[in-house]
């Protein structure tokens, strides 16, 4: 099917351009996945099961459900990142109550290829929605989820699942916004693009947070050629 076709119905800007160098005039880069690590892999985020850290729309803002629209025949949001689990004070892996669907408003059938992130491959008639399976424990803060539709093959998206909630992406103007960031912490500051992958290298880049950041930190992430 031909694309111009496809995207007809007076798609937003986002579906029409190409989202993977979306740059504004001062060098913004949308679509890079920000987060924050533990110093070494000997540390982690630690939470409790009552911390309102891991409740939907709580301080961490991150939501119940996750999903991945498909409003004509382009992915939407481009990149996006999960809170699918969260670490005890022992270290023991836990799930929040996050879910991750798909779901296709287009008039067209589409399928959602996760085979070589998630085993599935979803056919998605006209206005169907479908629950998708949570992420495995080896993607967790380390590659993201790939989806693809092999009807419109220049459909692409990016989904990061995370162990916490420390994590955002950027918007057209490479801003990005991190809720209650743990302050005066030694961390590591990973930046992923798709095609630039780590900008700050695969260890990331050290920080230290001062307490004034620690409620909302926001920063930009700049592209120069």
């Amino acid at each position: 099917m031909e694309r111009t076709h496809c995207l007809a119905g007076s798609p937003t800007p986002e579906e029409l351009n190409d989202p993977t160098w979306v740059v504004d005039a001062d060098g913004g880069l949308k679509n890079v996945v920000v987060w924050l690590a533990p110093p070494d892999r000997d540390h982690f985020f630690a939470f409790k099961p009552d911390d309102d850290d891991l409740k939907p729309d709580g301080k961490a803002g991150w939501k119940k459900t996750a999903t991945l629209r498909q409003p004509h025949c382009a992915y939407i949001p481009h990149v996006q990142a999960l809170f699918s689990h969260y670490r005890d004070a022992k270290g023991e892996l836990k799930e929040t109550e996050q879910e991750l669907e798909v779901t296709n408003e287009s008039k067209f059938t589409h399928n959602t290829n996760l085979n070589e992130s998630l085993g599935v491959n979803p056919a998605l008639p006209s206005g169907v929605t479908e629950k998708l399976p949570r992420p495995r424990k080896r993607l967790l803060n380390k590659e993201p989820i790939v989806a693809g539709c092999d009807i419109h093959p220049w459909m692409k998206a990016y989904i990061w699942a995370f162990d916490h909630p420390f994590a955002a992406f950027t918007d057209e103007h490479g801003k990005f916004t991190i809720k209650n960031a743990p302050a005066g912490a030694d961390l590591k500051l990973m930046v992923w693009h798709e095609k630039l992958e780590y900008i700050t290298g695969e260890k990331g880049e050290a920080i230290k947070l001062d307490k004034d950041k620690a409620k909302t930190w926001a920063k930009e992430v700049e592209y120069k050629e």
